[in-house]
């Protein structure tokens, strides 16, 4: 930890959820510091969604605390430090009469009061945010021109147009190639290092991710385990869960 954060920058504690009788989370601590690159993995129904929707404040907990930069989730106000990239995003209808550079201004509207318009200081922030992504040069062009790679960078454009703290993504590269993926993965990773955002990212992409998390918290209904990635690749926990995947997430590139 910094001396510029004595928190962390998400601490949850003892969160329990149910949709109406079906538990989805049991139980559930655990902090996200300043930095992290934290893949959060665990099978299909095993609350992973749910629990970034609890942070993020979307959906409500039955029990436990949340809090976001020392604060508690129901009085924290500055929403533009936490980016969010939901699995729905590159979902766009080919006809859509966006632009790229309009997705992204989208980010920096969220937070304004009406009347809603975009300033010089805001133009500046959109392109540095579609430069960083490398989608600069595709800034006027319609959204469902682009390909599912390209729509990617541009909804990661929007979620880091306010310059959040942290970016929660979910299952972003759900049907792009392995190619694509691997440059979308190197872009977060650089995002991490360089620009200095925590990252957490719900994913099946184990493999290709391996060489920037640096912390695993693997979900099913309960937290099985949470911490760093060389300890998660010395524990039972990996064999149990990945049933012979484990190379795949354990294996630096």
């Amino acid at each position: 930890m910094s001396d510029h954060h004595p928190y962390p920058l998400v601490y949850v504690q003892g969160v329990n959820f149910a949709y109406g009788t079906t538990l989805v989370l049991s139980e559930i601590s655990l902090e996200i510091s300043k930095g992290d690159f934290l893949a959060i993995i665990g099978p299909n129904g095993s609350g992973k969604t749910t629990l970034i929707k609890i942070i993020l404040g979307i959906l409500r907990p039955d029990s436990g605390q949340i809090k976001l930069f020392g604060q508690d989730l129901g009085s924290f106000s500055k929403w533009e430090k936490l980016g969010y990239v939901p699995q729905s995003a590159s979902q766009i209808d080919s006809l859509f009469p966006v632009s790229a550079r309009e997705v992204v201004a989208m980010g920096l509207l969220s937070g304004k009061k009406f009347p809603r318009l975009i300033t010089r200081a805001d133009e500046k922030a959109i392109d540095e945010a579609l430069e960083l992504v490398d989608m600069g040069k595709f800034k006027t062009r319609r959204i469902g021109e682009l390909s599912g790679g390209q729509q990617q960078r541009i909804f990661i454009a929007r979620a880091i147009v306010n310059k959040p703290d942290i970016l929660f993504l979910d299952e972003p590269t759900t049907g792009v190639d392995a190619a694509t993926q691997t440059r979308f993965y190197d872009l977060l990773g650089s995002l991490n290092q360089v620009q200095k955002i925590t990252i957490v990212l719900i994913t099946h992409d184990i493999g290709v991710v391996s060489k920037y998390v640096n912390k695993v918290a693997c979900l099913n209904q309960k937290l099985i385990f949470h911490g760093n990635h060389e300890e998660f690749c010395r524990s039972s926990v990996v064999e149990d869960f990945l049933r012979g995947e484990q190379h795949l997430l354990c294996h630096r590139h």
